[in-house]
């Protein structure tokens, strides 16, 4: 088949089961990918596929750059570079007249912010929002691009869910419990950016009780080519995956419709220490069947 600018098409299938899924800086594993404009794939396809978007390209002034479109898309990576002096911020909207800054979470250390001053990987959830943007204001010097990479990874349905009570801490994460109707456990997404060099990056969930773990995506980075750089996802039987990471940047993987773990058992999800001068960060989207 071949592959246009407009569409790439890769066998995802293929890519879960073989284990072949690549990973560097904003790489993302075999799926669907279209640019800007191209309206996203029916329900029955759409189970994971990319999107591609320039916000702004080379801008040297205040600008409110390119508006993404990013309905069917679950989460919006971003990457910026070229700032020296100058904010960008993050605004979505739902009717394209009021925009309203939302959070987005630095991939190289963790924090949470609605804006940047310094060149970076972002990523920001946009489920149930139509358009994203990304504008530069107090602009001094830089010569600043700003591009998008949406992914979208299927669909939960919450309607009518509830709020467990309690939390679970884990290392330095709090979550809360989210209980879905029928007794599934509504998807979290698990962060931890220890912030030191050469630091292993480490988030744990103890056993599901009744069911199994479930791995929706891994995702993170490390902020400087790694030495020894993996990820990797245990459980009671061991070793369940594992892929080197060779690159600085952001990675994804996916699994549609999920990776279910070893029944009743903890799962531990880890980005080893990447050297020195090296920190890490990873993320894992989970929930219990």
């Amino acid at each position: 088949m071949s592959e246009s600018a407009y569409e790439r098409i890769g066998w995802a299938a293929m890519a879960v089961l073989s284990g072949l899924l690549v990973a560097g800086p904003f790489v993302v594993g075999c799926g669907r990918q279209v640019e800007e404009g191209a309206p996203p794939p029916s329900p029955s396809a759409q189970a994971y596929y990319t999107r591609w978007h320039t916000f702004h390209t080379g801008a040297i002034t205040d600008a409110t750059g390119a508006t993404m479109n990013v309905e069917g898309l679950a989460v919006v990576g971003v990457q910026v570079a070229g700032l020296v002096t100058a904010t960008v911020g993050c605004q979505a909207s739902i009717d394209g007249a009021n925009y309203h800054a939302v959070q987005w979470t630095g991939l190289g250390d963790g924090a949470v912010s609605t804006s940047t001053a310094a060149d970076g990987l972002y990523l920001v959830g946009v489920s149930g929002v139509r358009l994203l943007r990304c504008p530069l204001t107090s602009y001094i010097s830089g010569t600043i691009t700003v591009r998008g990479n949406g992914m979208a990874v299927g669909v939960v349905d919450l309607a009518n869910a509830v709020i467990g009570a309690g939390s679970n801490t884990i290392g330095d994460v709090t979550v809360s419990s989210i209980v879905a109707p029928g007794g599934k456990a509504a998807s979290t997404t698990l962060t931890h950016a220890p912030g030191t060099s050469n630091t292993a990056a480490v988030v744990t969930r103890t056993a599901a009780g009744v069911g199994s773990w479930v791995v929706g995506m891994v995702s993170g980075a490390y902020d400087e080519a790694p030495t020894g750089g993996l990820v990797k996802l245990e459980d009671d039987s061991g070793v369940v995956w594992q892929v080197p990471i060779t690159s600085e940047g952001a990675f994804f993987f996916p699994w549609v419709p999920g990776l279910k773990l070893t029944a009743n058992s903890p799962i531990t999800l880890t980005l080893a220490a990447g050297g020195a001068g090296v920190t890490g960060t990873i993320n894992g989207h989970v929930w219990t069947e």
